[in-house]
């Protein structure tokens, strides 16, 4: 059992709509201007938005080249640490502090460097889930037949093919699935919170080509997405 299926122009909106169906990922909602996008292996290239959209998800909070500084500056939102470091400016500079001129300097600066520790920990290994999760390999239909590609490498226009119990690697549209109805039952719990599966339906027009990747790469199709909407 399977869906064959062509994701959206933007692949990190949380659009729930008609026949799409989403991977639940948890990225923020990104509005787009309605476009249009052409599918499949012979079609690529023939719209604006194809080819230019990445499917990678980043949840890192800081830049691997940029962490020191990027961090350092976080810390100083902090208004304890702006305090602090306050009084360390002026016990240094000044003779009005009858304690030790680095008393709350030598604290502040053993604070702040285990909370850019913690941060640096807690950041790592958020890149490397989203590694883990950009290289995961999905089936991509090319030129050639069924291909094993990277899931960042998924651009809008592809036809995907997901089999049973497999998350989807973007937002989709369905164009066939092997249940003779078309139907698919895709578990949206990590965006509804609900322990249930949806009814999605396949694009009646497409339900016929199965998952068969000679039919499949003569198809000659576009699909026009309207903005991406928070309703579910």
């Amino acid at each position: 059992a399977g869906v064959t299926a062509a994701p959206l122009p933007v692949p990190d909106s949380r659009q729930e709509g008609g026949n799409s169906a989403d991977s639940g990922s948890g990225m923020n909602l990104v509005e787009a201007e309605p476009s249009e996008v052409w599918i499949g292996p012979a079609a690529a290239g023939r719209s604006a938005a194809q080819g230019t959209t990445p499917n990678a998800i980043s949840t890192a909070k800081y830049s691997p080249w940029l962490f020191i500084p990027q961090c350092l500056v976080e810390q100083f939102y902090r208004t304890a640490n702006v305090y602090f470091l306050a009084i360390a400016v002026v016990q240094i500079v000044t003779d009005l502090s009858p304690t030790n001129q680095y008393s709350t300097l030598v604290p502040l600066l053993a604070v702040i460097l285990l909370s850019m520790a913690k941060e640096g920990v807690e950041d790592w290994r958020r890149h490397s889930a989203d590694s883990t999760s950009n290289k995961a390999p999905v089936r991509v239909l090319r030129a050639g037949g069924w291909a094993v590609a990277e899931r960042q490498e998924i651009r809008p226009g592809d036809i995907v093919e997901v089999r049973t119990d497999e998350q989807f690697p973007a937002d989709l549209v369905i164009l066939a699935t092997s249940a003779p109805d078309g139907r698919a039952m895709v578990d949206m719990s990590s965006l509804t919170g609900q322990e249930r599966c949806a009814v999605r339906s396949a694009v009646h027009l497409t339900q016929g080509l199965s998952n068969d990747a000679s039919r499949l790469a003569k198809l000659s199709a576009g699909v026009v997405m309207v903005a991406p909407s928070a309703d579910l």
